[in-house]
């Protein structure tokens, strides 16, 4: 529930207020450092990042709401702004009919109830020893209540040109797209929309109803295609998503874009190439951003020989890649190169399985007969 100037801020100071943030001293302080041009050290993540060449969240947005002109110039030039809302990123629960492989109880609620009914696991009490406020009783509620006023606040000003609504699955959130439907319709046509989704649902039908935004950006997250998309992202249905992409696609509503953005892991590394050849083939934008957490699930657990042999032809050229989405990540262009460049750590090997154990409790997949070569692979 802390509002903060973007997701990879480091604040000193946290608030849970829009008023307050707006008009802390230390917001204030904040905003009048950085327009004096100083790299401020909470702003940290993106500075490291551009030192090294890397593209940062900064860069990423600078681009979506300057140079793509979501935010009109007239509008940034003012004074005014500083002390205005103009876009808004927003989780809005846990609230997910997925569980997939990578996520935790803050973003997914089936995994919040296996957790819940498994307090003695050893991943449960990882989990719970480092975030035991979120798992209190009546805490999803509570934030659930507190997100639908952060977005009624933000509505209420005049200055937003561009919401960013994240879950669970937020296309879930009946609440929180009724907001967005009333929205009257002068307003919305200076918005601009962007919604991470897992693509259970039917896209069209939802984005229709949301009604004429400026424009609407999707981004789909896919872990590969068939049976891998199914293990990794428990409770999905490939089929469906498919369709559900294709009549989007189908649609083709000059307003709306869709791209897919993948988690790179241990669990899909074998199954992207077929994934990237699936994107191409429908000419849909892709970013790849590696999992670095839980280190167990990453590509550090696997040998190099084995890394080297399904990324092989795997030398992407990732330039044309989607630029609606705000991720925390560098977009990777030499996939090959740079699953090699990660170091070998084989003594989490043991973690690994036992993690696979535990998520393969209530699955009807096994990752024997999606991956055999994958475990075949493991020192």
């Amino acid at each position: 529930m802390r509002i903060r100037p973007c997701c990879v801020f480091r604040p000193k100071e946290i608030s849970y207020d829009i008023h307050d943030y707006m008009n802390s001293k230390y917001m204030s302080g904040v905003r009048d450092r950085m327009s004096n041009n100083e790299q401020v050290p909470e702003c940290r993540v993106c500075w490291d990042k551009e030192q090294h060449g890397i593209e940062s969240l900064r860069h990423v947005y600078n681009q979506q709401f300057l140079n793509n002109k979501i935010i009109p110039d007239t509008l940034v030039k003012k004074a005014v702004v500083r002390n205005k809302i103009i876009h808004a990123d927003i989780k809005i629960g846990n609230t997910c009919n997925f569980a997939c492989a990578m996520c935790h109880p803050g973003d997914s609620s089936l995994i919040y109830n296996k957790f819940k009914h498994n307090p003695d696991n050893e991943f449960v009490k990882e989990y719970t020893q480092t975030f035991s406020k979120f798992m209190a009783p009546g805490n999803n509620a509570k934030l659930r209540s507190h997100s639908l006023l952060v977005l009624e606040d933000v509505l209420k000003n005049d200055s937003i040109r561009s919401i960013k609504l994240l879950g669970g699955e937020p296309l879930l959130e009946d609440k929180f797209l009724q907001q967005l439907i009333d929205i009257p319709a002068e307003k919305k046509k200076k918005m601009v929309l962007f919604l991470v989704t897992n693509g259970s649902v039917d896209l069209v039908e939802t984005l229709t109803k949301l009604g004429e935004f400026k424009n609407i950006a999707l981004t789909v997250s896919l872990e590969g295609t068939g049976k891998i998309q199914e293990y990794i992202r428990k409770h999905s249905n490939w089929q469906q998503i498919e369709s559900n992409i294709c009549k989007f696609l189908e649609f083709n509503n000059p307003r709306w874009v869709l791209g897919v953005h993948h988690t790179m892991q241990a669990l899909s590394l074998h199954g992207l190439s077929d994934l990237i050849t699936w994107c191409d083939n429908l000419k849909i934008r892709m970013t790849i951003q590696a999992l670095t957490e839980p280190a167990y699930l990453g590509l550090n657990i696997l040998n190099y020989n084995y890394r080297s042999k399904v990324t092989s032809n795997l030398n992407v050229d990732m330039s044309t890649k989607f630029s609606n989405i705000d991720t925390d990540t560098s977009h990777i262009g030499d996939i090959h190169g740079y699953s090699l460049s990660r170091e070998y750590t084989p003594n989490l090997v043991p973690k690994f399985l036992k993690y696979i154990e535990f998520y393969e409790a209530d699955h009807n997949l096994k990752l024997s007969l999606i991956a055999p070569e994958l475990l075949n692979s493991l020192d």
